[in-house]
């Protein structure tokens, strides 16, 4: 049966609190009639009642969003709140003001609520008797734009055990130790070097708005001894892979042969950063690189048994498990790769608008027939193999090399067929998710008081709560009861939900 939640309300603020549900009821809210007098939608002015606003036309790029409003006779308030939404979107989040004395109420909103350059908001207060009282609204609400601060340098000053080395930013000469220059944010190389040779580079990402930094650069002790490689990472606990071999944790220290090489710093939900460093006897290399998060929306998660296995998405190399990034939408193939275990792989349907998580288990490497494994959504699909049943998902056996072709099919969905390539010390996970066959879909409708009565697209009305056969799209439900007034909601089903 279908289930899907639907919350009517009469003010538009109930619209913006209200949440998509996934447990598949239908319960339409009736709410009493007021009087004719009642409050209408307010227009967008900076202090409506009890709000006391002024409107924010612009807020600094990549900072949290700090909104104040003072109110009025707070002592039987409940928490205020500010509800606000992306250019582009009309579903509005809340964010709880917290009381700060003298200074009024604020909230502090995340800088992501600006990735679309624009924001719009409104504040609204509730007391123990009274309406709702708002700055702003939900059809009229305040527009606040995002823009760039001015770079500002943050002074450095440059120090070694030894003073006198001389000093290079990006190649630049910058004095001798101990030396103050002044960065702008962004990524910078310094270099120091002693007058018998030895030398230490440090790459490092400058951030705005600091105060001024000290940093100590440490030189090696012998010109003729093999380099040294630190690499620290905020935060720490980092994969560091150098030549995409995993060599340790952060904070990392390790000798660094001569040559140039690619390091890699990796961790779940942060960006991967990588950096190329030249390598020579008696010159040390000092990394610190801050991680950032990874942008939210929809993002695969791969993880593997063991670690470390290299991650290959659709024939690229995407990084190293534990795994966090985001991906397009669409199938795609997935590939495991780790010496000394076998390769394993799985198509994947990533999904528009959640996340999605993998977790595969490398075998030792073994010479032989390679493991087909197959799942499917919903399991218990019936399961063919070039022609021959050979059981029900999820199902895993030993499978010869060579092409294959997977049948699966499950009572009311539409069966799938797939061609497979089986490879030689490979093993090879499918991922089946069936539609659904086509046929009408049932709903089943309940009211808040019960007894309502409930048309669907017009036709002759029945009382709730009733289930009923209704074809796939679009419908309009309009409920009425004596002494209450009618709400109406648009649903979308799809063919043979149930």
């Amino acid at each position: 049966m279908i289930s899907a939640l639907v919350a009517l309300a009469v003010l538009a603020a109930a619209d913006v609190r209200a949440k998509n549900h996934q447990d598949g009821n239908i319960l339409v809210a009736l709410e009493q009639p007021k009087s004719a007098g009642a409050r209408q939608e307010p227009a967008a002015v900076a202090g409506d009642g009890k709000i006391q606003h002024t409107p924010l036309q612009k807020t600094a790029r990549g900072e949290n969003v700090v909104i104040n409003a003072k109110i009025q006779d707070p002592s039987h308030l409940f928490a205020p709140l500010v509800f606000a939404r992306k250019a582009g979107t009309e579903r509005y989040d809340a964010y709880t003001m917290r009381d700060g004395g003298r200074r009024g109420f604020q909230a502090r909103l995340p800088s992501s609520i600006l990735s679309e350059g624009t924001f719009e908001y409104f504040i609204e207060s509730q007391h123990e008797e009274g309406v709702a009282t708002r700055a702003g609204s939900p059809r009229q609400p305040f527009s606040c734009v995002a823009f760039d601060p001015p770079l500002q340098p943050v002074a450095y000053t440059l120090r070694t055990r030894e003073p006198g080395a001389e000093v290079k930013v990006d190649g630049n000469d910058a004095g001798r130790t101990p030396t103050t220059v002044s960065l702008l944010p962004g990524p910078h190389t310094v270099t120091v070097t002693t007058a018998d040779g030895r030398s230490a580079e440090q790459q490092l990402e400058v951030k705005g708005r600091r105060a001024e930094l000290d940093l100590v650069l440490e030189l090696p002790k012998d010109a003729t001894a093999p380099g040294i490689l630190t690499v620290r990472s905020d935060p720490t606990d980092a994969n560091v892979l150098i030549d995409g071999v995993f060599s340790g944790r952060t904070p990392f220290r390790g000798e660094l042969r001569e040559g140039e090489h690619l390091v890699a710093v990796e961790m779940e939900g942060r960006l991967r950063e990588e950096r190329k460093v030249l390598a020579r006897n008696g010159r040390d290399a000092q990394l610190l690189i801050g991680l950032a998060p990874v942008a939210r929306g929809a993002a695969l998660s791969v993880d593997s048994d063991p670690p470390g296995a290299t991650v290959l998405i659709d024939g690229k190399p995407q990084g190293r498990t534990p795994f966090v990034s985001p991906v397009v939408a669409g199938r795609h193939q997935l590939l495991l790769q780790q010496e000394g275990r076998r390769d394993v792989s799985t198509d994947f349907e990533m999904p528009k608008d959640r996340d999605f998580s993998i977790r595969l288990a490398l075998p030792p490497t073994a010479h032989g027939a390679s493991r087909l494994t197959i799942t499917s959504a919903p399991a218990g699909a019936t399961l063919t193999l070039d022609g021959t049943e050979v059981g029900v998902t999820p199902w895993s056996g030993e499978t010869k090399p060579g092409s294959h072709r997977v049948s699966v099919v499950a009572s009311g969905f539409v069966k799938e067929d797939r061609a497979v390539q089986v490879l030689v010390n490979r093993d090879t996970e499918l991922a089946f998710a069936l539609g659904r066959a086509p046929g009408p879909a049932r709903l089943h409708v309940e009211t808040e008081p019960p007894g309502a009565s409930v048309r669907i697209d017009s036709a002759e009305g029945r009382q709730a709560p009733f289930t009923a056969e209704v074809q796939p799209g679009e419908h309009q439900l309009e409920v009425s009861l004596a002494g209450h007034r009618t709400v109406a909601q648009q649903v979308t089903l799809d063919a043979g939900q149930g």
